[in-house]
């Protein structure tokens, strides 16, 4: 049984300016710059913002605290062991960089996991495994905000709980067969309603005012509870077959088929901007290699990378933000890709 605890303290603050002044583009941004500019030809650069600016105000977001984590280990034989653990992890606040927005706060993980880790058949199959809950308290995204400027904000609470195991089997001498997969469900377990940093949900009323809803009306939850989590799929796992062949001088030739599979994701966590986006598909990937390790750690290898050449979607994005900008753009996997390698590694 081992156990620790980490104190920590953090002071995140920034200050600047980021805009113009008063007499370009249109009279926005502060009227008068409390200092020459950094950045030459630069309309106006003002790092030391003065009280009552429009932008750019001082913001801070500091804290102090402790995280603890517990882990107990059981061998019930020379090899096979199971273990416990509980953790709580993590991350310091912030501020964002336009400064009517304010600051973020700190998000933690609490992990609660039951594992093993197994040898059998005279160490001819490792079976590894955990199921796991977590916890995640005001939880920090990010998202594109109107002026398509990165922010973030506390999207409240989420639990995320899960198995995921390991195989690796050595049926035949040369023959080595490994997979690995996880099972996740990760999940709001309160409403989002922003803005960022606050969770709170009136519900219908024509009076209440977001700034990220067009009309500044505010109809429930932009995220209900029970939603999932963006960019995160329910099952993720992967396969890998190699046979190696008897050493060949000093060679040792190979063949080896690998692939992995995924079901599809929101790329977003509003709903209201996912259904702009849409869904990223479920995809299979499927990858070939021929090749031989030498002696001296060289290794010459032939490779066919994306097997079936499918066009698996591996994100989705607009421009700008999906509320104001709904033409989408998809980052494909790469084509069918042939190729030789050749490499030496060094070391130990």
């Amino acid at each position: 049984m081992t156990g620790g605890l980490r104190a920590y303290k953090y002071d995140n603050t920034l200050e600047g300016f980021y805009g113009f002044n008063a007499n370009f583009f249109g009279g926005e941004g502060t009227g008068t710059c409390f200092a020459p500019a950094v950045i030459k030809y630069s309309p106006c650069t003002d790092l030391s913002p003065q009280p009552g600016t429009l932008q750019g105000q001082g913001a801070r977001a500091s804290d102090t605290g402790t995280v603890p984590r517990v882990n107990v280990t059981y061998k019930l034989t020379p090899g096979k062991m199971v273990y416990a653990t509980y953790s709580k992890g993590f991350r310091p606040g912030g501020a964002n960089r336009i400064g009517n927005l304010g600051t973020y706060k700190a998000d933690f993980l609490t992990n609660y996991e039951v594992g093993w880790k197994t040898q059998w058949f005279d160490n001819r199959l490792r079976w590894n495994g955990a199921v796991f809950w977590e916890d995640w308290k005001n939880f920090q995204f990010s998202f594109l905000g109107p002026n398509s400027v990165t922010e973030i904000g506390n999207g409240g609470n989420a639990r995320i709980r899960g198995i995921e195991s390991s195989i690796d089997w050595l049926p035949v001498q040369g023959l080595l067969v490994s997979t690995d997969f996880t099972f996740m469900d990760p999940v709001l377990t309160s409403n989002y309603c922003g803005p960022p940093g606050v969770t709170y949900c009136p519900g219908p009323n024509p009076d209440s005012y977001s700034p990220f809803i067009p009309g500044g009306e505010l109809n429930g939850p932009l995220a209900p509870s029970g939603t999932n989590l963006p960019v995160t799929p329910k099952f993720k796992g992967s396969l890998q077959i190699r046979y190696s062949l008897r050493t060949i001088g000093n060679w040792r030739p190979y063949a080896q088929l690998s692939g992995m599979y995924q079901t599809q994701t929101s790329p977003l966590l509003r709903v209201d901007e996912s259904e702009v986006l849409g869904n990223t598909p479920a995809y299979a990937l499927f990858n070939l290699k021929f090749g031989a390790d030498g002696a001296n750690g060289m290794h010459a290898d032939f490779f066919i990378n994306n097997l079936m050449d499918r066009r698996a979607q591996l994100s989705r994005f607009t421009e700008t933000n999906p509320r104001i900008d709904n033409q989408v753009y998809i980052v494909p996997a790469t084509p069918r890709t042939f190729g030789i390698e050749f490499g030496q590694r060094f070391g130990g």
